[in-house]
């Protein structure tokens, strides 16, 4: 996506087709503030900056683009939990008669303004301004984001489970709804796939694990774990309960897809915190291919699987998979430690 959008950038500039480059400029921006980039603060006091300087021909051409553009910006700024940035682009856009015009873009205020009062510490004040909102058929993808945001942190677990569910079922709606200026599009999109792990991280607090196991594998499922950025690696090894000692695969019942020299689709959990000093460890280097598939929680390329013994033979006489053919699969990809 990033690389589209890059390229889509060329040609507006080469074009000189302002509202194009906008677009591909805010596609940029929204792919970095959802994979969590730690650069995006200078980002986004540059990004407000170039749309400052080109509003009024934005304006010229379609009068809610400016608008919506700098809202954009906002929004990233609030995935950031960048309040400086949210607040300059309220005061920049509070007097547009846009909002009033243009009710869709009018929505996108609204949360804008809820988001800054999430990041003043009053979450419930950006839920009572959202919820008459959200209550319509006609809320925006944006809106239901923001007011997802606010429930959590106001802690509101049960209401922002349902909304997080709500969010991620809507991957057409998110293809689909394009407000004026189809800004909201790859936030929306990619929106709605984090919701999933949001949906898991609520659930998983809640105590509901085997719904935030689902969410997690609908999660993976839509975005790789092997294709994650960092930042969003360290959310999910957060919710499986990894530290930087190895990878575990424990939290949830991954499906791995072993090629066709091996035993077919095997389900391995391997618990490995506190693994060292209570059993056996073995560890191995996956053979090249292993860490392409699509379900594994792989973080490095090739990745380091540490295995408990004990845990590993629970989890397989669960899945009542035979104890010799996991066996021999260990012993092919793993040194394994004598007497085994």
């Amino acid at each position: 996506a990033e690389q589209v959008a890059r390229a889509e950038l060329g040609k507006a500039v080469a074009g000189k087709d302002l509202i194009a480059e906008a677009t591909a400029r805010a596609v940029l921006l929204e792919i970095a503030s959802m994979s969590g980039d730690n650069r995006i603060a200078a980002r986004l006091g540059d990004e407000l900056q170039w749309q400052r300087s080109h509003a009024e021909a934005m304006r010229s051409i379609y009068p809610p683009s400016a608008d919506e553009h700098a809202l954009m910006i906002g929004f990233a700024a609030a995935m950031a939990d960048d309040a400086s940035v949210v607040r300059g682009v309220l005061a920049q856009v509070k007097d547009s008669p846009v909002f009033a015009e243009y009710p869709k873009v009018g929505q996108q205020y609204e949360a804008l303004l809820a988001e800054r009062e999430r990041l003043d510490g009053k979450p419930e004040a950006a839920i009572q301004r959202l919820r008459p909102i959200v209550g319509g058929d006609d809320a925006l993808l944006a809106v239901r984001t923001s007011y997802l945001r606010a429930l959590r942190a106001a802690g509101q677990r049960e209401q922002a489970l349902d909304q997080a569910r709500r969010l991620a079922k809507q991957r057409g709606r998110a293809f689909a709804e394009a407000a004026h200026t189809g800004l909201l599009e790859a936030y929306n999109v990619g929106g709605s796939t984090l919701a999933l792990l949001d949906e898991a991280e609520i659930a998983s607090a809640m105590g509901r694990k085997q719904d935030a196991v689902e969410a997690l594998r609908q999660f993976k499922a839509a975005w790789p774990a092997a294709e994650l950025p960092r930042p969003l690696q360290a959310r999910l090894a957060k919710l499986e309960g990894q530290d930087d000692r190895g990878l575990q695969l424990g939290a949830f019942a991954d499906d791995l897809r072993l090629g066709r020299d091996a035993v077919g689709r095997l389900q391995l959990q391997a618990l490995t915190t506190g693994c060292r000093g209570r059993g056996f460890a073995a560890r191995r280097r996956l053979p090249a291919g292993l860490h392409q598939c699509g379900m594994c929680v792989l973080l490095e390329q090739p990745a380091e699987i540490v295995v408990g013994g004990q845990q590993v033979e629970q989890l397989l006489r669960h899945l009542r998979i035979q104890r010799c053919r996991s066996v021999a699969f260990l012993r092919r990809h793993a040194d394994s430690p004598s007497g085994w």
